[in-house]
């Protein structure tokens, strides 16, 4: 039983971009799988030039939700600044076009169709990724509010 006025839309909503989330995750899962930027050349440094960035961008990712979860688990304000996702999916995808414009006087015409299939995949499953993390920060924002730094202490700070 409910003791206070209970607003069920920011629930709803957080619901909704959640599974819109985990949709995201599925096709950037599946695109990766296919995209392989040292298939055609079989050279190694390609793959681990990309590494740092691949691993950058799903830090921000990982670091955002884990925020995310534990402020609504402990009902606590979530933080005004975090990681951002943006920023590091397009170091990524500026990594990325990197290497195919390195790549693409080697390979075949075919091979580089698909290769741009991938990456097309890949980039616009990242970009709905960020996006929908950008909506579960604001409905968790909602919910939980947002902390502020204020004179060397944390305060909790009502939306």
């Amino acid at each position: 039983r409910l003791r206070a006025p209970f607003d069920p839309l920011p629930y709803s909503a957080l619901i909704d971009a959640s599974a819109q989330l985990f949709e995201s995750l599925i096709e950037v899962r599946q695109s990766s799988l296919y995209f392989r930027p040292s298939y055609p050349s079989g050279d190694d440094r390609i793959h681990d030039s990309l590494t740092p960035f691949r691993r950058d961008a799903v830090a921000a990712i990982l670091m955002n939700l884990f925020t995310f979860a534990c402020s609504l688990r402990a009902t606590q304000p979530i933080p005004r600044y975090l990681p951002s996702a943006a920023a590091a999916r397009q170091k990524l995808l500026d990594q990325m076009e990197r290497v195919e414009a390195e790549l693409v006087a080697r390979q075949e015409s075919k091979l580089r169709r698909w290769a741009d299939v991938y990456r097309y995949a890949f980039s616009s499953a990242l970009t709905d990724i960020v996006e929908q993390l950008q909506e579960l920060q604001k409905y968790t924002r909602e919910i939980v509010g947002e902390s502020a730094y204020v004179a060397g202490n944390l305060a909790s700070v009502s939306d």
